[in-house]
């Protein structure tokens, strides 16, 4: 979910101009996989890209804006940051990489009436 509100802030960062409209769109759904989901791909993109040992290779194979994408991370980590000082580091980073949760904000997010969080 931090994926999500730290992608809000910028722009898309796939560089997918100049390529065919069924060739982008091909690109991101391989990128999503499993899920059929912008925001999975998402998801994707930044774990992706955090965890690859060549972040320029990474970016250049999956069309990413490679500042985008730092910047991005940044945001993530910031937002990161602020859950670590209002908590510990475990309960900040226990739902990393967690797509049902990402559909739950999103959910929750575009449907604020319907989805409300019981109990503990």
């Amino acid at each position: 979910s931090v994926v999500a509100a730290a992608g809000g802030f910028f722009r898309e960062p796939w560089k997918t101009a100049g390529m065919e409209w069924e060739e982008a769109k091909e690109l991101k759904r391989n990128l999503a996989k499993p899920h059929n989901s912008d925001h999975g791909c998402l998801l994707n993109a930044v774990t992706g890209y955090t965890d690859a040992s060549n972040q320029q290779s990474f970016c250049d194979r999956w069309q990413l804006n490679q500042t985008t994408m730092r910047l991005i991370r940044d945001q993530q980590n910031r937002l990161y940051t602020e859950c670590q000082e209002n908590k510990t580091d475990s309960f900040a980073n226990r739902h990393r990489g967690n797509f049902q949760l990402l559909t739950a904000v999103l959910c929750a997010g575009i449907f604020p009436n319907i989805a409300r969080r019981r109990g503990g």
